[in-house]
């Protein structure tokens, strides 16, 4: 029984570490006054804005749940030191949506990006034509009235919308209108799914 029980422990402790960042790459949305978007890559110790994985942005390090970005020697100011604590935090992976929550921030540089920004996983695009969900209208954006429509030339696997924080709100396979007044935000993420491939757009609301 004793056995079992160590066992089981571990199996279940397994599963609660098994996330990870290595070999991820996630779409970055900021909002408010310096609205922008970009992607993070992320190698086995090194993170990279964008696809240029030749120009590393970052030196982190992950162990379990915690993740620790470091510096680089070519930093400036703050970062001017090679292994400056840039910023240590807990992430969380849950429903392909990548969250941080702030434990030391010495130069004050990134907590505010990395946990307000809403962080989504990219997909690898399947041989299914990624422009199907490229045509897909979402109307009217801006939304007017609260109410938010979605048209597509052919059916499609899932519609999924955000909060500006990552918050999942609404999942369907069926629905292709959508009442937003219940809410209170003026900003929302609509992923809409086709086989393995996937697309994000934002909808405002005013």
């Amino acid at each position: 029984m004793k056995i079992l029980s160590t066992l089981l422990f571990c199996f279940i402790t397994s599963i609660s570490y098994s996330q990870t960042l290595v070999d991820t790459k996630w779409d970055v949305y900021l909002f408010g006054d310096a609205e922008s978007e970009f992607s993070f890559q992320f190698g086995v110790d090194t993170f990279y804005i964008a696809d240029l994985e030749t120009v590393p942005f970052s030196i982190y390090t992950e162990n379990m749940d915690t993740f620790r970005i470091n510096d680089l020697e070519s930093a400036d100011g703050c970062f001017g030191k090679i292994g400056d604590v840039w910023g240590t935090y807990l992430f969380n992976i849950e429903n392909d949506t990548l969250s941080f929550e702030l434990i030391e921030d010495e130069c004050d540089a990134r907590s505010s990006t990395l946990v307000e920004a809403t962080i989504i996983k990219s997909v690898i695009n399947s041989n299914i034509n990624i422009n199907i969900l490229n045509d897909i209208t979402l109307f009217p954006n801006p939304i007017t009235n609260g109410i938010l429509n979605v048209k597509s030339p052919e059916k499609i696997d899932g519609i999924s919308i955000y909060d500006p924080y990552g918050k999942l709100l609404i999942s369907t396979s069926e629905e292709t209108s959508f009442d937003l007044s219940r809410y209170s935000f003026n900003l929302f993420f609509v992923e809409l799914r086709k086989g393995n491939n996937r697309v994000v757009k934002k909808v405002v609301s005013i």
